[in-house]
């Protein structure tokens, strides 16, 4: 268990220390949850050779026990604020209006992604918006569920993975026709090593059966980027791709960035933004 030790015995530094001691110590647990594998290292570091913490005279013991405990404790917070921060985002996603406009830009777009697939809509067309995480700030959250059929709302993965992370970082609009699915080959593991961000795990791991990808970054007149938009297809090279069809690519992401503009699908998602920025710990890692 934890136990607090107070130098001083006044009534006054006693009602002082309970209200800070427990405040204190799940910094620590936050402090150690917040770091993944750093986190994991201290945490193993102060349970075998640190027993006594002592902030401005109040002295923490920190057994084994109390470790688990604290770590525990800011999973459990972590976990409370990840959901308050989910329900913000879906409030602000839903009073601005973000599926409904991604739905006009979708159908907006469609006779031009006809044109460019012989006349046939793309099978299995997917569309959603991702924008920076309101907790992790290297992280992109997605912020609404694929059109048309849903699903996916909610998820957070590295703005150093995959296609949208390259548009993240780049602030320039992407096509790919083909990721390997489940390489068996060493050029094919290393082309999503190093093309797409993944760990070797996860290169091991993928397989999405879609084909055909297209993210472009939704900027403001401003310059500020906001989110990315994201498409995927079951029709292998769709959209194109940035080398081998990039007039195809090209006409695609201009008559989709027109559609952005009309509908102003960009600046209700800057409004997400800002919003959660004002409620956001923002915890960088």
């Amino acid at each position: 268990m934890v136990s607090v030790t107070v130098v001083t015995a006044s009534s006054s530094s006693l009602q002082w220390v309970n209200a800070v001691a427990w405040p204190a110590v799940a910094l620590v647990g936050i402090l150690l949850a917040a770091f993944t594998w750093r986190g994991r290292l201290l945490l193993s570091w102060i349970r075998d050779r640190l027993s006594k913490v002592e902030v401005f005279g109040i002295k923490v013991e920190l057994t084994r026990e109390a470790a688990r405990e604290t770590r525990q404790s800011a999973d459990e917070a972590f976990s409370t604020l990840r959901r308050r921060l989910e329900r913000e985002f879906d409030r602000l996603a839903h009073g601005n209006s973000v599926p409904e406009l991604v739905e006009q830009v979708v159908l907006g777009s469609m006779a031009v992604l006809k044109e460019q697939n012989e006349d046939k809509e793309p099978v299995e067309l997917r569309c959603t918006v991702h924008v920076e995480d309101g907790l992790f700030d290297d992280d992109l959250y997605q912020l609404i569920d694929y059109y048309p059929n849903g699903g996916g709302r909610g998820r957070t993965f590295s703005y150093r993975r995959g296609i949208t992370g390259k548009v993240w970082r780049s602030r320039e609009p992407s096509a790919a026709d083909k990721v390997p699915e489940k390489p068996t080959t060493r050029d094919g593991l290393l082309r999503l090593i190093f093309d797409w961000g993944m760990t070797e795990a996860e290169a091991r791991d993928v397989g999405s059966g879609r084909p055909a990808f297209l993210a472009i970054p939704l900027i403001t007149q401003q310059g500020v980027e906001v989110g990315v938009l994201y498409m995927d297809s079951r029709t292998e090279s769709a959209f194109g791709n940035d080398t081998d069809a990039s007039a195809r690519r090209e006409a695609i992401v201009a008559a989709i960035m027109s559609k952005l503009n009309e509908t102003g699908l960009v600046n209700a998602v800057s409004n997400v933004r800002t919003a959660v920025q004002n409620v956001s710990p923002r915890i960088q890692r």
